[in-house]
């Protein structure tokens, strides 16, 4: 769900070009889209960069103001229609060093995520436009975004008599091997 302070909202208006039966069904009420996991998230870590895939569900929902119910408003929330996308992308990772200074740093080479119609209570649902804002979003917002924070890293963990040194990330068929070496002075 898109939080309240960004300036981001969408109602049954804005979806009327992909949902024609959703504009007469439910004129000028306001949309949710809850995104989920529709299933498990699939790993490949034969090489670097690793490849993921998550199947995602986007949940379609008006705040139903003829059908009073248990929705935050008193109003029962309606799924109208829900999207899938198999979203696949690649991360490579590798430590950075500094001195004993270490940090996990990441880039994603890609990300896409097909759009796909699952189900609709609301008629025909046109996926042609939401695939074209996906396919716009993804590379050109959601990716450089992630490729922000991936780049900002993550401190390996050091601790005072505890020096880590010379860190490895090795990419195998199934697994991930973190290598390496430290020095241990429990008087400093």
């Amino acid at each position: 769900m898109v939080p309240a302070s960004l300036p981001i909202a969408l109602n049954t208006t804005d979806l009327a070009a992909a949902a024609p039966q959703l504009l007469l069904e439910y004129p000028g009420m306001w949309v949710d889209v809850n995104v989920s996991l529709a299933s498990k998230v699939s790993v490949n870590f034969a090489h670097n960069p690793a490849q993921f895939t998550a199947p995602i569900a986007l949940d379609f929902i008006v705040e139903d103001t003829a059908a009073p119910g248990v929705g935050p408003d008193g109003f029962k929330p309606t799924s109208v229609f829900t999207l899938g996308c198999n979203m696949s992308t690649a991360l490579s990772v590798g430590i950075q060093r500094s001195g004993y200074n270490q940090t996990l740093r990441g880039n994603l080479s890609y990300i896409e995520c097909p759009v796909h119609v699952v189900s609709s209570n609301v008629g025909p649902v046109t996926d042609g436009l939401l695939k074209t804002v996906v396919d716009v979003l993804l590379p050109d917002v959601i990716l450089p975004a992630l490729n922000i924070l991936f780049n900002t890293g993550l401190p390996l963990p050091h601790a005072t008599g505890l020096n880590i040194t010379d860190t490895v990330l090795d990419f195998d068929q199934g697994f991930v091997d973190l290598g390496t070496d430290f020095t241990w002075n429990p008087n400093a």
